[in-house]
């Protein structure tokens, strides 16, 4: 039996906490980032003050769906400098 992934899902956390998502993103495509890269939060909360943030560490998980696998990629970030 063949899995397939339905669903990839970003969650982008506030930094310097583990806990609090400042953004979630769904797609039917992976979306690619890696660590020291950086995120302009503008374009992600547009009625949010913009911030431009560095990818400090990122997780992925994988969930078991009735539709199929969701890959759940969890981005945690720090202030520049």
């Amino acid at each position: 039996m063949e899995t397939v992934i339905a669903k990839f899902v970003l969650e982008i956390y506030e930094p310097g906490d583990e806990r609090t998502i400042l953004a979630v993103l769904a797609s039917e495509h992976p979306l690619a980032m890696a660590v020291g890269e950086f995120v302009h939060t503008g374009p992600l909360l547009p009625d949010a003050p913009k911030r431009v943030l560095v990818i400090e560490r990122i997780e992925n998980t994988f969930l078991l769906r009735k539709t199929g696998v969701e890959h759940k990629r969890m981005v945690f970030t720090r202030t520049p400098g």
